[in-house]
């Protein structure tokens, strides 16, 4: 009879430990789950921030190529004017759209 005793008394520390363990895995299990959903939660909201800084950074850089296409139009423009201005100088007249152009 002590034979059986001390079979059923390892036998529930044995049970106990896996349940115990059973137990620590379980909850760690669910604060890992916490965590994902929470960087889940997180890279969300860094998308749609990021979305919405592009949203916004598209239409300053248009404006900015905007600014770069007008400045590269002046440097065009200016040996243009300079040209004319020497030849109205000698005597050669301009219309009124070529002086408007060229700040006249």
């Amino acid at each position: 009879m002590r034979w059986w005793s001390d079979c059923t008394a390892s036998w529930r520390e044995k049970w106990a430990s896996l349940r115990d363990e059973r137990n620590y895995l379980r909850e760690k299990l669910s604060s890992t789950q916490k965590s994902l959903d929470d960087a889940t939660e997180i890279i969300e909201t860094l998308k749609l921030e990021k979305q919405q800084l592009l949203e916004d950074f598209y239409p300053s850089n248009n404006q900015l190529h905007k600014y770069n296409s007008i400045s590269t139009m002046k440097s065009t423009i200016n040996p243009i004017c300079s040209m004319k201005q020497e030849t109205s100088q000698s005597g050669i007249t301009e219309s009124n759209a070529d002086q408007d152009m060229c700040g006249m």
